[in-house]
């Protein structure tokens, strides 16, 4: 990928969380572990479940110092209604899974939500051969060496396609340029895979 590729499309794009997401999984992780060992009556475990369990307020100090016990408050929101620590694994990735979502929701356009509406990671990269993939993974990102591109990266003098039409771009490439049609589907990897290179 470019590094003008979007980063948030780009971890959408092959279903990698961000950190703000790895981060709330691993706290529900080591919470729901603290108290399973707990339970079994190991002592550490025991002593952050008990600094979760209090009732203590941290409410006048800055983000910065906050206690653990805070940082699980917050993700306690998040959880479903009747749910209680230790949670199942499956409660944990229903969780991650709806944070991804939402998280995607902020950040994404519309152009982006319909490309890919799921969390999962797109299909095509487990089905596609290796050359095809890079080039379906470039054309939906946006950052394929069309015309356009090459000009933007400046690579080349102006966006104007070869084929005479003024913005050579993604949808042009694919949908419009006549020289596509005679030379059949091929064509587009053969483009491609020569601009991307």
């Amino acid at each position: 990928m470019h590094r003008s590729a979007s980063a948030v499309r780009v971890l959408w794009e092959f279903g990698f969380p961000s950190a703000s997401i790895i981060r709330l999984r691993c706290i529900l992780q080591t919470v729901s572990r603290a108290f399973r060992s707990a339970r079994c009556g190991n002592y550490l475990p025991s002593l952050l479940v008990e600094d979760v369990s209090s009732d203590e307020k941290d409410d006048d100090k800055p983000a910065f110092c906050r206690s653990f016990r805070c940082e699980v408050e917050e993700v306690k929101r998040l959880l479903p209604a009747n749910s209680r620590f230790p949670l199942d694994k499956k409660v944990i990735k229903a969780v991650v899974a709806s944070a991804i979502k939402s998280e995607w929701s902020l950040l994404s356009t519309v152009k982006a939500k319909t490309i890919k509406p799921l969390s999962d990671c797109a299909r095509y990269i487990s089905v596609d051969p290796k050359p095809i993939v890079c080039i379906r993974a470039r054309l939906r990102l946006s950052v394929a060496l069309t015309p356009q591109r090459r000009h933007v990266y400046r690579l080349a003098d102006s966006p104007r396609c070869g084929c005479g039409w003024p913005v050579g771009d993604t949808n042009h490439v694919v949908m419009l340029c006549p020289k596509l049609p005679r030379l059949g589907r091929s064509a587009l990897t053969c483009f491609c895979l020569v601009q991307c290179r």
